[in-house]
């Protein structure tokens, strides 16, 4: 699944680009959880919190059935490492889904450090 931008939505696509993890995320269906986890989002909002703005279009995301395209490559003796070189939107075979967004979760988790001096 790929969850990104909505402004950013049609460029993504048009320009074959790969999540950037700064304005589109991917994430793998967890079928022991059933659920989604988009990890690499920490950073989006840190960077969000130093703005001194925060607009709608920062807070607007788009969900994205898709595909990766996966190429292999030799990485070492003997080791092949699989490379996404596309993510496509998902038209395979016909699917849908429905969200029961009044169930939908947003969890973010954090932790504090402090240093003594």
């Amino acid at each position: 699944m790929l969850l990104v931008r909505k402004d950013k939505l049609t460029d993504f696509f048009a320009t074959t680009q790969i999540n950037d993890d700064v304005t589109s995320f991917y994430a793998i269906y967890n079928t022991a959880r059933k659920s989604y986890t988009f990890s690499a989002m920490r950073g989006y909002f840190t960077d969000l919190l130093k703005k001194d703005k925060i607009t709608a279009a920062d807070c607007e995301f788009v969900l994205v059935p898709v595909n990766l395209n996966v190429e292999y490559v030799q990485s070492g003796y003997n080791t092949n490492e699989a490379v996404v070189v596309a993510i496509v939107p998902y038209v395979d075979t016909p699917a849908m889904v429905k969200f029961d967004l009044d169930k939908a979760k947003i969890k973010l988790t954090y932790s504090k450090q402090t240093i003594n001096n």
